[in-house]
């Protein structure tokens, strides 16, 4: 893989930083698993590594947000996550693409190992972070779900935000993509109302969730320590991130009751999840279409009037 030599004469100085002295790039290794940027491992002298994302289209800040999020989780000493390295936008003349370089998690402490308690140390370093109290819903800025932009304007409710700053603004953009009808917007936009009236009950204050915790945002590090990457971080409801566990599957019974055993969830977490969850099938209908707004239809439907 041949980085832009622009782009590969700035990560040999970002490197160089890192280490104290002066490092060079002597290869790249394509890494697979991405649907919005292209991944690289980075290998310099001196046995320097890091982990390298970057695109040439990524709307301004995405990666500034990224690694924002990155340093927010890692400030909270429960969770392990890549250190942040250095991120830029794409430069104006479009000849450096945006990029974001990290701390390269998977042989950091060597050949990543097995581990018998990796998916209960998961569990219970989430609820870790879970405890924290955060000061308000909301987040100092906005972000990315993805590549879709997240507002997080602070609201006084937890369901004033979940509607105002996720249901509402997703069902916006599929109809500004054309991806769905103005009857079919107000329907909908009707039906989060409706949804979001049971978040109400929520009693519990926010806390730093990591926003976007699926399987694929979940990995090993060298030591066999599970770890944490790319973040949607705001101030919300501990649930969104264990619903968002159960979206798409890959996390274990054992992951969950070490949560459960210290963190409990309340009653009626069963509905909110459909509610939470509701959010990213909305983005998925935006980004890939398909059969993701029937699903949502069908999520929506359990909350018409």
């Amino acid at each position: 893989m041949i980085l832009p030599a622009s782009l590969s004469e700035i990560l040999e100085k970002h490197a160089g930083d890192i280490c104290g002295h002066k490092v060079e790039l002597k290869h790249t290794e394509p890494v697979s698993g991405g649907c919005i940027n292209q991944s690289a491992l980075l290998v310099f002298t001196h046995d320097f590594t890091a982990f390298l994302k970057w695109n040439p289209s990524a709307p301004p800040t995405m990666f500034q947000r990224e690694a924002d999020g990155l340093n927010a989780l890692a400030a909270t000493q429960t969770l392990r996550v890549p250190r942040v390295f250095s991120w830029s936008d794409t430069s104006e003349s479009g000849s450096t693409p945006g990029f974001l370089m990290l701390e390269d998690l998977a042989t950091t402490d060597g050949n990543s190992t097995i581990r018998s308690d990796y998916d209960e140390e998961l569990g219970k370093e989430l609820a870790a972070l879970h405890a924290l109290p955060a000061p308000y819903f909301g987040f100092p800025h906005d972000n990315f779900i993805g590549s879709t932009p997240q507002p997080n304007h602070p609201r006084e409710t937890w369901a004033e935000f979940f509607l105002q700053q996720r249901l509402h603004p997703m069902i916006q953009r599929l109809r500004g993509s054309g991806k769905i009808s103005a009857d079919q917007t107000i329907w909908a936009s009707q039906c989060a109302e409706a949804a979001t009236q049971h978040l109400r009950e929520v009693t519990e204050g926010p806390v730093l969730v990591h926003g976007d915790l699926w399987a694929g945002n979940v990995m090993r590090d060298g030591s066999g320590r599970p770890a944490l990457i790319d973040p949607a971080c705001y101030y919300g409801h501990r649930e969104v991130d264990l619903a968002m566990t159960e979206l798409f599957g890959g996390f274990s019974s054992r992951f969950r009751a070490a949560y459960e055993t210290a963190h409990p969830l309340k009653d009626g977490y069963p509905l909110r999840k459909e509610i939470y969850n509701l959010y990213h099938v909305l983005n998925h209908a935006l980004l890939f279409g398909g059969s993701y707004w029937s699903q949502a239809e069908s999520i929506l439907n359990r909350f018409r009037d």
